[in-house]
């Protein structure tokens, strides 16, 4: 049987130490590297899974249901980041903590900080987030501008949400553990279990029931309780020396947290001006009619997002253990390498997105939605920059320097919202206002900021930004090769516009492989999908 011992703990890198005799380590069966493919693989294959709900039910729900229910239910789903907005000052942060503990063997320690995270959740919940959710919900119809006869449909599914919400925050906590380990796979399976469900059920509850939006809400629902019993069997099964228990709740520990998981969540509150508040303006001043066509369009930017959030995950946790063992070298070095490798990876969904618009519109919803490719380009080329730097931010959380970056997202973010209101309002941009607005000042705030601020902390002068040149020298040979084989094909023949994208893709894979990539990096790649471990 497992036996653990404890230390002293600090909040400082630890370097490794050998275990008492007869004793084994929590720490040792921890390394940056374990897991690492098939941390990667589970990545993929989410990003893959994300690929398919992000097109199929977007294009189910548009055409069942009609484009501006769409852009209701796009706005119930966009709640979470609001509801996260409280929670993630525990959540964002516990990680980080016990990686720390474990790093340390210190048992009583880990118990400590799960279970202060734990019951802080549970209260934050009962006290304060459903009262409110609730409270928004029953106002729904002032709030909002919903197509006649849906209000009672509208109310009911947000209910359905934020039941379903505040089950995921719960099993946040527990998949916390998996992140701690490095088994980031297991948080992936938990965290998608809910989108797989409602991405299946939902569909068949419409089609077998009746074209009502509270299906969408009773699937959801159903996948929320889905994934808090699989968290709790991660949490059993990783963690068996943490139990629950109110005694272990500290004070200290929840300052401790919060110290660093305020800013966090100052931080995500800036976030959610940014890439939340879009939905709102333009259903509240365009109609529900425009707010689903936007929905529905920034799709492709949500999946690329989806791609670096996931990235992000795996790699992030990787990168603040190494800060916890005191490699900061490494961490340095995995951060570039990184970064540089997801920009380069991106610019092809990116590019292939913005060139072939037009024709993956007119496939995808139908030959009305094709005048909106400008608009989807607008959302989605400035990603190549805005998705590639997001594993920075673990380096932010690693080092317990979310201050800073946290208050110039936010007062960013604040102006986001008021350049959005006001294009809105006062230019007869529509739906542009907003999509322009974010690019602008998004691409400003991590191209020039979050970049310098990772540079600084990991004292490698101008190494992020160094690190993005690839990946946009990339999408610009995507961009000249996609454009040039579309000026020979119809962009509505399905067959030619696939041997285009195939031409242009592959050309640009090649082209990448042999003159952008360095040398190292391909190293990297070959060894990571060849050897048992990453170099």
């Amino acid at each position: 049987m497992r036996q653990y011992h404890s230390a002293a703990v600090a909040d400082t890198p630890v370097a490794p130490a050998t275990p008492k005799p007869a004793m084994v380590s929590i720490k040792t069966d921890i390394d940056y590297r374990s897991n690492y493919k098939t941390n990667l693989f589970s990545n993929v294959m989410i990003f893959v899974l994300n690929i398919i709900i992000g097109l199929l039910l977007p294009s189910f729900f548009v055409k069942s249901l009609g484009v501006a229910v769409f852009g209701i239910v796009s706005i119930g789903l966009s709640l979470y980041s609001y509801v996260n907005i409280i929670t993630i000052a525990i959540n964002g942060s516990l990680s980080r903590f016990l990686m720390m503990d474990m790093q340390r063997d210190d048992v009583e320690g880990i118990n400590h900080t799960f279970n202060t995270a734990f019951w802080t959740q549970l209260a934050t919940i009962v006290v304060l987030v459903i009262p409110v959710f609730l409270g928004c919900i029953f106002y729904v119809d002032k709030l909002l501008n919903i197509p006649a006869g849906l209000v009672n449909d509208t109310r009911e599914l947000y209910v359905l949400m934020s039941i379903s919400f505040s089950l995921l925050i719960i099993a946040g906590v527990f998949t916390a553990i998996a992140n701690a380990y490095n088994k980031v796979y297991l948080k992936n399976i938990a965290d998608r279990i809910a989108l797989l469900t409602y991405a299946i059920l939902s569909p068949c509850l419409i089609l077998a029931f009746g074209k009502s939006i509270v299906y969408i809400g009773i699937a959801y629902a159903i996948g929320s309780v889905a994934t808090l019993f699989y968290s709790i069997r991660i949490w059993k099964k990783l963690s068996p020396y943490i139990s629950i228990s109110v005694k272990s709740f500290r004070k200290a520990k929840l300052k401790e947290i919060f110290g660093l998981g305020g800013w966090l969540t100052v931080n995500h509150v800036a976030t959610v001006l940014f890439l939340n508040m879009d939905l709102f303006i333009i259903n509240i001043y365009l109609g529900p009619a425009a707010s689903g066509k936007f929905a529905a369009v920034m799709q492709w930017g949500v999946l690329i997002r989806a791609l670096g959030a996931v990235v992000s995950g795996g790699i992030g946790t990787a990168l603040v253990l190494l800060y916890t063992q005191g490699k900061t070298e490494k961490m340095a070095e995995l951060s570039q390498r990184i970064v540089r490798l997801l920009a380069i990876f991106l610019a092809f969904p990116v590019g292939i997105i913005c060139c072939f618009s037009k024709s993956i519109l007119y496939f995808w919803l139908g030959k009305d939605y094709v005048v909106l490719a400008p608009l989807m380009n607008t959302l989605t080329l400035h990603l190549i920059v805005n998705v590639s730097v997001i594993p920075l931010l673990s380096i932010f959380q690693a080092y317990n320097k979310a201050k800073t970056p946290g208050i110039v997202t936010l007062i960013l973010g604040v102006i986001n919202f008021a350049l959005s209101l006001g294009l809105v309002k006062y230019t007869d941009l529509g739906l542009y206002a907003v999509a322009i607005a974010s690019m602008i000042v998004l691409t400003m705030k991590n191209l020039l900021f979050t970049t310098w601020y990772a540079s600084h902390l990991m004292q490698v002068k101008n190494g992020y930004f160094k690190a993005l040149l690839p990946g946009i020298l990339t999408l610009a040979v995507i961009g000249i090769l996609g454009t040039g084989c579309l000026y020979f094909v119809n962009q509505h023949n399905i067959i030619q516009v696939g041997l285009s994208l195939a031409v242009a893709g592959g050309g640009a894979a090649l082209i990448a492989y042999r003159f952008i990539i360095p040398a190292n990096d391909r190293q990297f790649i070959l060894g990571t999908f060849l050897k048992k471990k990453a170099a």
